[in-house]
């Protein structure tokens, strides 16, 4: 009996300790812990950003020989700071493409065509192919024949996909966009918008991860110039 008692008792502190573990991990970050964490996960220390409001900063850093930049801006709102964090990747490119809700069709003669497409048939310039994976959005860029090329690729098709969303009122939108020739992955602390802040993370797996991922649009633009 006494020894049925004892290994209960060790069973019980041993998983009341594995329980209390993953509580730690799992709790969210505060935001001077998180800047720590990305500091020595990337090996690079923070500065602030010039010009920004509120207790802003930012992490530049390489990964694999290659720029990296971690932001994490802060507004003052009515009621309380807010924080919106992204992820950038420069290149040598000035390209633009940027996602917005998909306009509405007109009817043209026989057909119909939305109005990017009739301001392309205007300037008898080369149409934009949105991928079947992206066709709820409209798409702006400033290089139709570099972003053609560049969602001709698979894994970019795969990687834009992957960060499709929904803001909180129905419309289509992505946390993934790319403007003049930067990169850029936003987070998102609330709603159901994806990625989520990496003050959740427990570890920055999740970082490499995303950094891998807009490496291969970099790659991809670069190959392109």
């Amino acid at each position: 009996m006494i020894q049925f008692l004892a290994i209960t008792v060790i069973v019980l502190l041993v998983g009341g300790i594995l329980f209390l573990s993953s509580q730690a991990n799992t709790r969210k970050k505060t935001r001077d812990e998180l800047k720590r964490i990305i500091e020595k996960f990337v090996d690079a220390k923070s500065v602030p950003v010039e010009g920004a409001a509120g207790d802003s900063y930012r992490i530049h850093f390489s990964y694999d020989g290659k720029a990296c930049i971690y932001e994490d801006l802060e507004a003052v709102g009515f009621v309380d700071r807010v924080h919106k964090s992204f992820l950038k990747v420069p290149t040598t490119s000035k390209l633009t493409i940027q996602f917005t809700e998909k306009k509405h069709q007109r009817t043209i003669g026989g057909g119909s065509m939305l109005a990017s497409e009739m301001l392309n048939e205007a300037n008898m310039g080369p149409r934009l192919q949105i991928p079947k994976e992206l066709q709820m959005f409209s798409i702006f860029t400033n290089d139709t024949v570099k972003a053609n090329g560049l969602f001709s690729d698979w894994w970019v098709r795969r990687i834009f996909k992957e960060f499709k969303n929904m803001d909180r009122q129905g419309r289509p939108a992505s946390s993934l966009r790319i403007m003049d020739g930067v990169i850029i992955l936003d987070f998102h602390s609330s709603g159901l918008a994806h990625p989520k802040s990496l003050d959740f993370e427990g570890n920055m797996s999740s970082l490499e991860n995303y950094i891998k991922k807009l490496m291969r649009i970099r790659d991809r633009i670069e190959d392109l110039d």
